[in-house]
């Protein structure tokens, strides 16, 4: 199972992964909604889908998406992450990538 933290959170939300479709606009840095640890309950299907895709990804280790959802949460961590945003970033990140030729973390 990936555990499902908040900055993964926000990546597998800005992803489309869940449900909720108006989750991506209560969620941000500064705003969460208040019923989020009283029910485990929707986290618990939430973690479960982020596995499943996880392990469409990496059907031998679903757990390499843990590092790199942290990761891009963090860079972007106070923005308005949504689909259209993530896909920006990840095509910067990915130009810069290959101007350094390297990773752009260690």
């Amino acid at each position: 199972m990936v555990s499902l933290t908040s900055p993964k959170f926000r990546v597998y939300v800005a992803l489309g992964l869940s449900d909720n479709e108006n989750l991506p606009f209560e969620l941000n840095i500064k705003n969460r909604p208040e019923s989020w640890w009283k029910s485990t309950a929707e986290f618990d299907a939430d973690a479960e889908k982020l596995t499943n895709f996880a392990c469409s990804l990496f059907p031998e280790d679903p757990a390499k998406v843990d590092s790199p959802f942290f990761i891009l949460e963090t860079w972007l961590e106070y923005s308005d992450l949504t689909p259209t945003s993530l896909e920006k970033s990840m095509r910067f990140f990915i130009q810069k990538h290959d101007e350094f030729l390297q990773p752009l973390t260690r």
